[in-house]
């Protein structure tokens, strides 16, 4: 969607949007815990273009700095914090489920309210314009004719237009530098963290798309407690969180077809066991991935092992923890 909306942000553990179109009626109120940032754009993406985010605070939170500028939508500010009450009165037409919601909401309300001035103005200039329009129609000129002579007639506010948004572009930057003097450490802070996040999860989507990495089944341990509720099916490669096995649970994993397992215990079982320490294993927020070709690799190398080395290193395993 390409529509312009105003965007209010009440950042936090549970962050509030509230979205407004440029006549101040609400298309969305939302409260979520933990939400990410590419998430929090992702939301205000699907009712249009933002074209301002606001909040309810005189310093801007990092979180509203960071979507405004990412979003590339102006950045609106109260002189001062909006009280409780404040926010109570400018929310009160519309029902929250949350204090988040509703500081959001007022955010945003308080946001039109400032440009709603302006954007009456330009409306009823627009609906001049085309009232004149409508009257050379009907008195008989072309409507070629009309576009051609209104373009010209729009040029001189079209310069003021540009002018007003160089202006803005200034007060934009300007705006930039007194934050960066009073936060430059936790905003670039901020701005690494999620360029580095952004990248590896980037690279990460890719190799996976093209069948480069593999994903992994994480579980609890091999213990069979742990494994009948998983879910485990043929071909996956198992990834436990513990160092804990029972024979059963070895023996219900080697039925089900498991490709290999990555830990670094040594199992009496028919399923290749691999070391963490000979592969890499990806860690991206608690999904884990191999290289496809890597894993390929150790496998066949395993395939080669005859049965008796392969019980020679068990035993001496066994020996060595006796």
């Amino acid at each position: 969607m390409n529509r312009p909306v105003i965007v209010g942000i009440d950042p936090g553990t549970t962050v509030g949007l509230a979205i407004l179109d440029i006549d101040g009626r609400v298309l969305g109120i939302i409260s979520s815990r933990n939400l990410s940032i590419d998430e929090v754009i992702t939301k205000i993406a699907s009712f249009g273009s933002a074209a301002i985010v606001a909040c309810d605070k005189s310093e801007v939170p990092p979180l509203v700095n960071k979507v405004s500028s990412l979003l590339g939508a102006r950045l609106f500010v109260p002189d001062a914090d909006l009280s409780v009450v404040r926010k109570r009165e400018l929310a009160s037409f519309v029902k929250t489920q949350n204090d988040h919601e509703r500081d959001a909401l007022a955010s945003a309300i308080y946001a039109y309210n400032h440009f709603q001035n302006k954007l009456r103005r330009i409306q009823k200039q627009v609906m001049e314009s085309l009232e004149g329009v409508k009257a050379r129609v009907i008195k008989g000129e072309k409507v070629s004719d009309i576009s051609g002579t209104w373009g010209k007639q729009e040029e001189k506010p079209d310069l003021g237009l540009r002018s007003r948004i160089e202006a803005l572009k200034k007060e934009n930057r300007e705006l930039r530098e007194r934050l960066k003097s009073s936060q430059a450490l936790s905003l670039d802070a901020i701005d690494l963290h999620y360029e580095k996040e952004f990248k590896r999860l980037r690279d990460i989507l890719i190799k996976v798309r093209e069948g480069r990495l593999i994903f992994l089944t994480p579980v609890k341990s091999l213990r069979f407690s742990d494994l009948k509720g998983v879910g485990i099916k043929r071909g996956d490669v198992l990834i436990p969180g513990s160092r804990a096995y029972d024979r059963v649970g070895v023996e219900y994993a080697e039925r089900a077809g498991i490709k290999a397992l990555i830990t670094p215990i040594l199992i009496d079982s028919l399923i290749p066991v691999i070391s963490p320490d000979s592969i890499e294993v990806l860690d991206w927020r608690n999904f884990f991935f191999v290289d496809r070709k890597q894993l390929e690799e150790i496998l066949e190398n395993k395939r080669d092992m005859t049965p008796k080395k392969f019980r020679s290193i068990i035993d001496s395993y066994r020996s060595e923890r006796k």
